[in-house]
């Protein structure tokens, strides 16, 4: 039988470059938090970032290392703005350890897609912590973002998920664009559908900004992991809408921290399926050939 590969976009970077501006591209928004989060913040990015730093040697020295250095810090920072407040800053290094530890075990596994890591290791911390998980509510945030800044995702403005998104869909040059549009389309459609039928056309409320800015951070933790991702161009699409659907049952209930992180978990599990199903055995390369990440 004649595979035919889905349209991988072919980036003329290696492994090592592409994480590296990834990881560059993150840091205005690490920073931003850590202004509007105090201290608290930075001592759980330094944490995380040093945890996946060890780990990553360890790997390296032993031979088994399949993640690059700038990835693993990426991967560390993008925990360390999703995990759960109740998480206590000390105990932070859990996140990258058990993330890299699971793309570890389910690495060499070609030709199956495995689950998304970050995505499975902030689930089993909701599960953990339960109602305590949330990071909607008591995060401290400038006097100039107003009485209902502490509502708000994140740093309490929509630049938060913009640049989030920017991060893993713009350096990836619209890589699994399917993807992010089959999760977007729902969601927006119904909000849209919910602002006309209420006729509420002049200032947005501040769920509504909440609830936009939650959808573009999940749209890019769905991409944040690329081993995550069926490669057939309509499986993506079904994965999409799954994640939609997983989102708009959360969010309905107001928990916008477990929609981000369950939307991109879930489907997921289903990744190994649908690559089976489109019958691919091996991966497409990403990166130009001989140039995989270094160890």
């Amino acid at each position: 039988m004649v595979l035919s590969w889905p349209p991988f976009v072919r980036l003329g970077l290696d492994a090592e470059q592409y994480h590296l501006r990834k990881l560059a591209s993150l840091l205005p928004l690490a920073a931003a938090a850590g202004y509007c989060f105090g201290a608290e913040y930075p001592a759980r990015l330094a944490v995380m970032a040093a945890a996946a730093v060890v780990l990553r040697l360890a790997l390296a020295r032993s031979g088994e290392a399949r993640t690059g250095w700038a990835q693993a810090l990426y991967e560390a920072a993008l925990l360390s703005l999703l995990a759960p407040r109740a998480l206590p800053w000390h105990m932070a290094w859990v996140c990258p350890a058990l993330s890299l530890s699971l793309r570890w075990l389910l690495g060499g596994r070609e030709g199956l897609a495995p689950v998304n890591a970050p995505a499975a290791v902030l689930a089993g911390l909701l599960v953990f912590f339960g109602k305590g998980a949330d990071i909607l509510s008591g995060w401290p945030a400038p006097a100039w973002f107003g009485p209902a800044a502490d509502q708000f995702f994140l740093s309490g403005a929509l630049p938060a998920g913009v640049s989030v998104l920017a991060v893993a869909v713009l350096l990836r040059r619209l890589y699994k664009y399917r993807l992010v549009a089959a999760f977007m389309a729902p969601a927006l459609f119904l909000s849209g559908l919910q602002v006309y039928t209420s006729g509420e056309w002049g200032a947005v409320a501040a769920q509504q900004l909440t609830a936009l800015n939650g959808l573009l951070v999940a749209a890019a933790f769905l991409a944040a992991d690329e081993s995550s991702t069926p490669r057939a161009g309509w499986a993506q699409s079904v994965q999409g809408l799954a994640a939609a659907a997983v989102f708009i049952l959360f969010a309905r209930q107001g928990q916008l921290h477990q929609a981000v992180v369950w939307s991109a978990f879930i489907p997921s599990l289903a990744s190994p399926w649908l690559d089976a199903a489109a019958a691919y055995r091996k991966p497409l390369p990403l990166f130009r050939e001989g140039a995989g990440a270094r160890g």
